[in-house]
C-alpha cells in the first residue's frame, strides 16, 4: 500500500509548487520505510486506510489544516503507540 500512499500525498501538495514541502515529504517516507519493519505492519482494514485520506482530502478541500494534519498522521500515531506498548 505504500506506492499509492505515497502518491496520494504527493498530488496532495503538489499543487503548493514548494520544494521543501517535497523534500520533506521525501524525508518522512525514507525514514518511514526505514522503520517500517519495527512499526509493524498496519492493523487497519483497508476501508478504514480509504476513510482517512478520503478524511484529508475533505479537510484540505475545506481548508481545515488542523484536521488534515491529524489525519495524516493517526495511521502511523497509532502504530508508534502499538510499538510503545509492547
Amino acid at each position: 500500500m505504500a506506492f499509492p500512499d505515497r502518491l496520494f500525498h504527493d498530488l496532495l501538495y503538489r499543487p503548493l509548487g514548494n520544494p521543501l514541502v517535497s523534500q520533506l515529504l521525501g524525508a518522512f517516507w525514507d525514514v518511514y520505510h526505514q522503520l517500517r519493519d519495527q512499526l509493524g505492519t498496519p492493523d487497519e482494514p483497508p476501508a478504514d486506510v480509504a476513510k482517512r485520506h478520503r478524511d484529508i482530502y475533505t479537510a484540505v478541500q475545506a481548508g481545515d489544516k488542523t484536521a488534515a494534519v491529524f489525519a495524516h498522521f493517526d495511521g502511523v500515531r497509532n502504530r508508534l503507540a502499538r510499538l510503545h506498548s509492547r
